[in-house]
């Protein structure tokens, strides 16, 4: 439990000191299909780079205007990392945050699918970001995401999804001479991410490309078209913590499916029992009992390691 305690501890720290640092854009998902097992935590933090291919709305009367530092935004580099952290809730959900300067996103993922090489899931979410101090968007994604494992260690993941978004940010009119206005967009995007998974049962590194186009504008100011591309390109890397260990646990269950078959073909008859002093289960109890001690200890030793 101390050890747990720390790390939490040494995380609270991390967002603190990444909520104070210079960032952008966050638009990177770095998760793949799979959901938690309930208990478990995941820690993760990811740099990436982000370009604005355009910045240009055209309002409801055939006016086009553009972002009025459209000028000066390429590729923005993600200095400071984004702070991601998962829980675990049950087999297949879990919920997700994510931190990063002046920006938070929430989600809760959903598994639908799940084979030894493919699983899907549902992950809808809210985010706010102001980027650069200069303009601000809030929104809501419902992405769907995919995994194809290739092996334990390696696999393929992305998604698909759609934004709905609102903006406020100084536009410039093409026929006003260069005078600014604040306004407030609606807009919805499609888009995207594909990206490969490196790592074991506990821990992970993840290259990914992601791309997002707004395409339609619900009110005045955009409602003639929208014209707004991001296209990302970062790496992540993470931890998993409160995940039992698969390999421990598969060998008490074969333990346990062979006692089960000797007590089946044991079965006693009536002169036997009779004269039996300990009960026909006491030998398969504390056989059980040994494995689960043995199973405590272990993890016990893993957690000295870790402190």
């Amino acid at each position: 439990m101390r050890s747990y305690i720390k790390r939490l501890a040494c995380f609270a720290s991390l967002l603190l000191a990444g909520s104070l640092l210079h960032g952008c854009f966050s638009v990177m998902s770095y998760q793949t299909a799979d959901t938690l097992p309930k208990g478990g935590v995941e820690y993760a933090m990811g740099w990436s780079t982000t370009k604005i291919d355009s910045l240009e709305v055209t309002d409801d009367n055939g006016n086009i205007s553009e972002f009025e530092e459209s000028d000066e935004l390429g590729f923005i580099p993600n200095v400071f990392p984004d702070i991601m952290m998962r829980f675990g809730l049950g087999e297949d959900t879990d919920i997700g945050f994510k931190l990063h300067f002046m920006g938070l996103q929430g989600d809760a993922k959903f598994r639908l699918v799940h084979t030894p090489t493919f699983s899907m899931a549902l992950a809808p979410g809210i985010s706010y970001s102001r980027p650069l101090f200069i303009f601000n968007e809030y929104g809501v994604d419902l992405p769907i995401l995919f995994t194809i494992r290739l092996s334990d260690s390696f696999s393929f993941y992305g998604g698909l999804k759609g934004r709905f978004s609102g903006w406020n940010l100084a536009l410039v009119a093409q026929n006003s001479g260069g005078t600014s206005e604040e306004q407030n967009l609606y807009t919805f995007a499609v888009g995207g991410h594909v990206g490969m998974s490196f790592g074991g049962k506990r821990w992970f590194i993840r290259p990914e490309v992601g791309y997002l186009h707004y395409v339609l504008g619900f009110n005045g100011p955009c409602e003639g078209g929208v014209k707004i591309g991001l296209l990302s390109i970062g790496l992540g890397f993470g931890f998993h913590f409160g995940v039992e260990d698969d390999e421990q646990t598969e060998k008490i269950e074969r333990l346990e499916k062979r006692l089960d078959n000797l007590e089946e073909k044991k079965q006693p008859g009536p002169e036997a029992q009779e004269n039996t002093t300990k009960p026909a289960g006491s030998e398969k109890e504390a056989i059980r009992k040994r494995a689960d001690e043995s199973f405590e200890d272990l993890k016990k030793e893993e957690e000295k390691r870790e402190e």
